[in-house]
């Protein structure tokens, strides 16, 4: 009988300290739930740019981080924003816009308006694009399948190698009326200049001829002489010729206004201005081509050659014919 009460005081013991344990471990677990700081619910505000993003967070500990992130994304209008925009705990605002500026191409390009594309809250924006124009043609044209008959300036621009030599027929010193009559040394041997074209057959004819003789031959005489040269070269029925032009008569430098008299070297540029508007209605009534290169190398102010683009007066410094010949192309291109 004792040994049945003891054997139940036994097991009532037992589960007396296993309640007694149990009540132990839980108030431990209290314990460490009490200890344990609580954290306020986090707000994240991120502001992103193309360049950094920074994020700021507080929460109950007063414990605050300052991170700044480089960027290396490049939106574009179809590509998704690197940032959550859906999460729930984060508001996020993202500008971007990106521009594009200061290209020039030489090819032509799609579109030269300034444009700008919109999707969500991304966007790209186009300037407008610059083009470079290359001229139609540059002074090598004249190198190729050009003849000029001419004088003393003629030769000028072909010493400078601005025209080709070998399809230069001029003479120092030769007038209008002489270029009827003289014939020059060519490669096809001692011809006139109209021979010369229709042996060669260029596609282009330049004459500048004039300023030898327009201070003591009449203007009159002067288009007669030049009629029978265009006439002469028109007798050819040259297939290959394209074009013929006619070069104003080159103004002259101030000093040689100030001589005395004609015998002594004398040339005024009214004289020269005279000769070249009977020289603008020849060309137009054979519906030749005028180029009044004179305009260009006269000074506005003066009305005379610029001392600085002659020699003497009359002859060109290597600027000066770079500024003829430029003249030329620049006719060409408009």
């Amino acid at each position: 009988m004792k040994t049945i009460i003891l054997k139940r005081l036994s097991v009532v013991g037992i589960l007396i300290l296993s309640t007694l344990i149990s009540s132990c471990e839980t108030s431990s677990s209290a314990l460490e739930l009490e200890n344990t700081p609580k954290v306020k619910e986090t707000t994240i505000t991120t502001t992103a740019t193309p360049t950094d993003t920074t994020i700021e967070t507080t929460n109950e500990l007063n414990y605050q981080t300052n991170l700044t992130v480089c960027s290396m994304y490049t939106p574009t209008s179809e590509t998704t924003p690197p940032f959550d925009d859906t999460s729930e705990s984060s508001t996020t605002e993202v500008t971007t816009v990106t521009t594009i500026t200061d290209i020039t191409s030489t090819t032509e390009p799609e579109c030269t308006t300034s444009t700008e594309v919109t999707t969500s809250r991304w966007h790209y924006h186009e300037s407008s694009v610059t083009t470079t124009t290359t001229p139609l043609v540059d002074s090598s044209y004249f190198l190729q399948d050009c003849a000029f008959i001419g004088d003393s300036l003629t030769v000028g621009l072909s010493m400078y190698g601005l025209i080709s030599k070998d399809y230069t027929f001029a003479e120092e010193g030769i007038s209008i009326s002489g270029m009827n009559s003289l014939q020059l040394y060519t490669n096809y041997g001692y011809v006139y200049p109209a021979q010369a074209i229709s042996y060669w057959q260029p596609k282009h004819v330049y004459i500048m001829l004039g300023i030898n003789g327009v201070s003591w031959i009449s203007n009159d005489k002067a288009i007669e002489s030049y009629r029978q040269l265009i006439e002469s070269i028109l007798s050819y029925n040259v297939d290959s010729i394209e074009d013929i032009n006619i070069i104003s008569v080159l103004p002259v430098a101030h000093s040689k206004e100030v001589i005395g008299t004609v015998e002594d070297g004398r040339i005024l540029n009214s004289e020269i201005d005279a000769l070249n508007l009977r020289l603008k209605d020849m060309a137009t009534s054979y519906n030749l081509h005028y180029v009044d290169a004179n305009s260009v190398l006269k000074d506005a102010s003066t009305g005379c050659l610029p001392d600085d683009l002659t020699v003497d007066g009359i002859h060109l410094t290597e600027s000066g014919y770079e500024a003829l010949i430029q003249a030329l192309v620049d006719d060409l291109n408009r």
